[in-house]
């Protein structure tokens, strides 16, 4: 397996975390968790205002951060930034800022209400209530934000939670939507697409969204590798936590579409692949200590929770 250093170039980011694969959704998705909470951890401070969306994945980093050490009376704020999903309790914006409340001991705020509505007219009354103004107020003002990436297809969450129905997504894969971030669609240059459904989307604007610091996304599998290369081409994102599979998906994308990198890769049955430095490094001594120390030395981040040793590499 070959590690890919030209990935965060080739994107225009400011940084790419990846995590190793595992062979289970359960170890995968606590992996992910982990390396983003890491990344996370190293980028908030009491100061900072916390802006996320929802997804599988951000409830996982969720569950692997822990408090912010205070500045005076400062305490961190986490604020939603879309409205919720009908279906699917763990992914819901709601719960994910309800987990990072209590696990970076912020304060949250709320917006209790549907992502997308029946109409128009139906969003605009809505956010005209006092509370989603004072939501979006605060929304405003965030300095960091984490977000998923959504693929819009069949197995996107939207659909599965009901959000949007089949011919919505005919409308938007037509009109060359590729991804959606906060379920405003996109793209692969990253491109606004506009539809009757961004007409009834309850979410942060895009120029609000674009004014935030620091955007970072987690998005894994296959069938977001598009979705991916749009956000990085249009510059809505500027951090990028992933999984070596996707990385060497986006890898391999980019080498077809002749953009040019450094990095010399190894061939195994036709995959590219990005190295973790998990095997590599682990294999190679018996104390954990030692282990650990050597995988610092060589720009690995590894932390330990729930028995499992997780190494990522940040690039």
């Amino acid at each position: 397996m070959s590690y890919y250093p030209g990935l965060k170039r080739d994107l225009d980011l400011r940084s790419v975390t990846i995590a190793p694969c595992a062979d289970d959704e359960h170890t995968r998705a606590n992996g992910i968790g982990i390396a983003d909470a890491a990344h996370m951890h190293r980028l908030l401070t009491a100061r900072d205002i916390l802006g996320v969306s929802w997804g599988s994945a951000l409830h996982s980093v969720a569950r692997n951060l822990h408090p912010i050490r205070r500045e005076g009376a400062r305490q961190i704020e986490v604020v939603q930034l879309m409205g919720g999903l009908a279906r699917g309790a763990k992914i819901n914006p709601e719960e994910v800022v309800k987990t990072i409340a209590e696990h970076l001991d912020a304060r949250g705020n709320w917006l209790n209400m549907p992502a997308i509505v029946d109409s128009r007219a139906a969003r605009d009354l809505l956010l005209n209530e006092t509370s989603v103004v004072n939501t979006f107020r605060t929304a405003g003002r965030c300095s960091i934000c984490m977000v998923g990436i959504g693929n819009l297809s069949e197995h996107s969450s939207l659909y599965l939670t009901g959000a949007y129905t089949r011919d919505d997504l005919n409308v938007l894969n037509r009109a060359g939507a590729v991804g959606d971030i906060l379920s405003r669609p996109y793209d692969i240059d990253g491109r606004s697409v506009h539809s009757s459904l961004s007409e009834r989307t309850i979410a942060l604007s895009y120029a609000q969204f674009l004014s935030i610091p620091k955007r970072v996304a987690i998005a894994v599998g296959s069938g977001k590798v598009k979705a991916i290369i749009g956000a990085c081409r249009g510059k809505l994102i500027t951090e990028l936590v992933t999984d070596e599979h996707t990385a060497g998906q986006i890898f391999a994308y980019l080498e077809r579409s002749g953009v040019r990198t450094d990095a010399e890769t190894e061939r195994d049955g036709g995959d590219s692949r990005v190295r973790s430095g998990y095997h590599r490094v682990r294999s190679r001594t018996r104390d954990r200590g030692s282990n650990l120390r050597s995988i610092r030395e060589r720009g690995y981040l590894a932390q330990r929770r729930d028995g499992q040793d997780i190494v990522v590499r940040q690039i």
